[in-house]
């Protein structure tokens, strides 16, 4: 089974989350959304992980990392799984051709 993992830094700003970050390590990603709440005031930080199981063609989503002020997990509203999951081939793919190009260092 073939499963790919990315993690997004969102932030609340009015009644909208906004994709603030998106890394391939956990710690990086909740390390910089303590970075951000602590640099957005009380604006709400959230990590979703996104796991995409290739395979199946199924995308999960789970809450890994809320800032205090954060209540609800954000809701989706404005983008849909096929969305996402065209994020997370574009960071799978970036990741591929990073790690090409230290091979060939």
């Amino acid at each position: 089974m073939t499963t790919h993992t990315a993690y997004e830094v969102r932030v609340q700003r009015q009644d909208n989350w906004r994709v603030e970050a998106v890394f391939d390590d956990e710690v990086l990603a909740i390390a910089a959304a303590r970075r951000v709440a602590a640099r957005a005031s009380s604006a709400p930080v959230v990590v979703l992980q996104e796991i995409y199981d290739v395979a199946r063609n199924h995308l999960k989503s789970r809450s890994i990392y809320r800032s205090v002020d954060v209540i609800t997990t954000p809701r989706n509203q404005h983008s849909s799984p096929e969305l996402r999951r065209g994020l997370l081939m574009i960071l799978i793919a970036a990741a591929v051709i990073f790690g090409s190009l230290l091979l060939a260092v």
